[in-house]
């Protein structure tokens, strides 16, 4: 987002947000189930502070993951290794989630970090009449 300053997003729905981040290229459309997912187990929690996660909770998480974090899981918890008992399981795809969406976004900086620097040397070339190193037709 160019402008995040120009925009609160603290009132918007999670649903919305997700769909931004999706939209920007940070998640994958399979992706956002889970995460929606996700924020279904804190509204319960937040409004049943009684409410106990329960297996089913985990495999409901489990289920709506997305490839990219059922392959990254898999990684994680290996067959050979001891079985992981609940809640493990759910903090795993928890901390899977959050990592890959660290990850991507951390890419995309890099990303346009790269594209800046280049928009400001092509700006640079175009200023002083002379040809951008690296970039094509110049």
């Amino acid at each position: 987002m160019p402008f995040p300053n120009q925009v609160s997003l603290i009132r918007l729905p999670f649903d919305l947000k997700v769909g931004l981040v999706a939209a920007h290229g940070l998640m994958a459309e399979d992706e956002k189930g889970a995460f929606k997912r996700l924020n279904v187990l804190r509204n319960r929690i937040v409004h049943d502070l009684h409410y106990d996660l329960a297996e089913k909770d985990e495999v409901d998480l489990l289920n709506s993951l997305g490839k990219r974090h059922r392959v990254r899981f898999a990684m994680v918890v290996r067959n050979d290794a001891e079985p992981m008992i609940f809640p493990d399981k759910l903090q795993m795809a928890i901390n899977v989630m959050r990592t890959s969406l660290q990850l991507d976004r951390e890419a995309a900086e890099a990303a346009h970090v790269r594209l800046r620097a280049a928009a400001i040397r092509v700006q640079d070339a175009v200023r002083n009449g002379r040809p951008a190193d690296g970039v094509p037709g110049s």
